[in-house]
Formats: C-alpha cells, sequence, structure tokens
C-alpha cells in the first residue's frame, strides 16, 4: 500500500483517556466531543420525578387500568410487576408501570430519595376502569352479540359470560356483596332482554305467558339484588 493512501488511526479517538465527568473509561461521545453518559444524567437529574434507589435512578409511569394490565402486563415497566414506594417525605404510592433509566455512574451519585416497601405478589392489582358488564349494548345482527360501550374500551363479546369472566379477571376479591350483586343483576337484565325480544318476535308466541314469566325472573333478580338468595 502506498504511503499516501495508507489509512492512519484517529488520534482523537486514541488519546481519550475516558470522561473525568462521569468516569466513564470509553465514553460515546456526540460529534461536539461532548459525553453521551453525562448528557442522559444531566438530563435525568433536571426532569422532575425521578426516583432514586439504591443508586438506581427509576421514573413513574402512568398506572395502567386494571382491564388492560390483566391482558398484557408486560408492556408495562418493569414487566407490570407491582411495587409500594415510600418517598423520601414518608409519603407512598403504588405502581404497576417503574422504568429504570439505570444504575447512576459513581461519579455523578445522589443520594436515594425514595424506596422500595414491597413489591410483586403483595402489591394489589391495578383497579379497572370499569366493568364490561354495566356497559353491554346487544346486537342481535351480530355474532359478536355483545359490545362493551364504555369509553374507549369497544370491546366485543360472544356471550355474556365471556363478559363477565372478563371482568372476573380483573375485580378486586374485596369488592362488597352488594358490588357483585349489582353488576349480576345488571347483565342478567341485558340477557332477558336479548331471550324475550327473540320470543316475541315469533307471531305464535302467547304474550301474556311470557309477560308472566319475564315478571317472575325479574322478581327474583330483585331478591337476588336484596341478598336473599345465593348468587
Amino acid at each position: 500500500m502506498n504511503a499516501e493512501t495508507r489509512s492512519t488511526p484517529n488520534p482523537v479517538a486514541n488519546q481519550d483517556s475516558g470522561c473525568p465527568a462521569c468516569g466513564s473509561v470509553s465514553p460515546t461521545r456526540n460529534a461536539d466531543g461532548s459525553c453521551l453518559t453525562c448528557q442522559h444524567w444531566a438530563q435525568q437529574f433536571t426532569t422532575p420525578g425521578g426516583l432514586i434507589i439504591n443508586g438506581n435512578h427509576y421514573r413513574i409511569g402512568d398506572e395502567p387500568p386494571g382491564e388492560a394490565w390483566a391482558r398484557f402486563p408486560k408492556g408495562y415497566g418493569s414487566y407490570g410487576v407491582g411495587f409500594i414506594i415510600r418517598r423520601a417525605d414518608g409519603t407512598e404510592i403504588i405502581t404497576h408501570n417503574l422504568w429504570h433509566q439505570g444504575e447512576i455512574p459513581p461519579n455523578l451519585a445522589r443520594p436515594d430519595n425514595a424506596q422500595i416497601v414491597t413489591s410483586g405478589a403483595l402489591v394489589p392489582d391495578p383497579p379497572p376502569s370499569h366493568r364490561h358488564a354495566n356497559h353491554l349494548r346487544y346486537y342481535r345482527s351480530s355474532a359478536l352479540a355483545y359490545r362493551c360501550m364504555f369509553d374507549g374500551c369497544n370491546c366485543w363479546f360472544y356471550t355474556l359470560d365471556e363478559a363477565m369472566q372478563a371482568d372476573a379477571r380483573v375485580y378486586p376479591a374485596s369488592q362488597t356483596n352488594h358490588q357483585r350483586a349489582v353488576t349480576y343483576t345488571r347483565a342478567k337484565l341485558i340477557d332477558l332482554h336479548r331471550h324475550y325480544q327473540h320470543r316475541l318476535d315469533d307471531e305464535n308466541a302467547d304474550r301474556q305467558l311470557l309477560l308472566e314469566a319475564l315478571l317472575d325472573k325479574i322478581g327474583w333478580l330483585a331478591d337476588h339484588m336484596d341478598g336473599r338468595e345465593d348468587a
């Protein structure tokens, strides 16, 4: 290879002895020579809301609604694992969306301003934004007959039971018997409406008998809501 075309090492790269500010021995640098690690941590320290726990930096994202978290927990920070975090002022927060920005370099260390109280199964699941069974509309012409009309949900279900099972996966077991009774009763009324609407469409149906049967069902549901019947 001729001397004029022989490549020569980059003297700047060879002479980079590390970043004295953050302590990185082989820093990645911007075009202007500034250290990317220093830039990253300067941004984290100047943006409000950061938590420093055991020398690591975290941020808490928006808490997911229970139905979204139950469907795909890994889509949230720390794979959706629940944490109870106590801040330096004594306040506590529950999160299932904790994001980790990394371990702070020793040269840039800051004092902790929070601690993890507990995590995992000991943390309550996130509450749901709504109950599908309370917002169902029945569509006679569709195989997916039930649509949740809650704002922003728009979930479809083949059967009423499918919607109620979806609810059961995310509603806390601590809900009161009355809350469970109200939800169950409303869902059953929707089912009754569908059932008797089909039968009333039959020209040969005895409407008086159907009405009496429907009133009996409604009476049973009223007893159920009062807690006089076993769910």
